[in-house]
């Protein structure tokens, strides 16, 4: 049984740097972090592409229904994160919604017929959900 991990601690881990070029990953310090974290979950990583990470409980993609796309990319040049014990402050771009899907899927509470997509270059051109459509379609 996997050990109890609260919201925050994920939030502290995925509160790190991400950067793309519009075509690839430059700074991977977040993927390595999902990935590492789900590697003895559940889901499996049903594809890992230039801006792009998808993963899912079912591998059979006839069984997909619900996708839900979270860009991983980051603006900030020093991420941080601090719980105060009244809230939190940091630099978060994004990595709150990284943090509630990565607990939402350690501990299996979505539907097995959900896919999750961690993408890139979403402020830009999108061609994070590009590269989730072609690879999906």
């Amino acid at each position: 049984m996997m050990q109890q991990t609260l919201y925050p601690d994920f939030l502290r881990r995925l509160t790190v740097d991400s950067k793309d070029d519009g075509k690839r990953f430059t700074v991977t310090t977040r993927i390595e972090e999902i990935e590492t974290l789900l590697r003895e979950s559940n889901y499996h990583l049903v594809h890992k592409g230039d801006l792009l990470l998808i993963y899912a409980r079912q591998t059979d993609p006839t069984q997909w229904k619900v996708l839900i796309s979270s860009h991983i990319d980051c603006v900030y040049q020093n991420c941080f994160m601090e719980d105060t014990g009244d809230y939190w402050k940091g630099t978060f771009d994004n990595s709150a919604t990284n943090a509630a899907l990565v607990n939402l899927m350690l501990h299996d509470k979505l539907n097995e017929s959900v896919i999750i997509a961690f993408t890139g270059d979403e402020e830009i051109n999108s061609c994070g959900a590009i590269e989730v459509m072609n690879t999906l379609y």
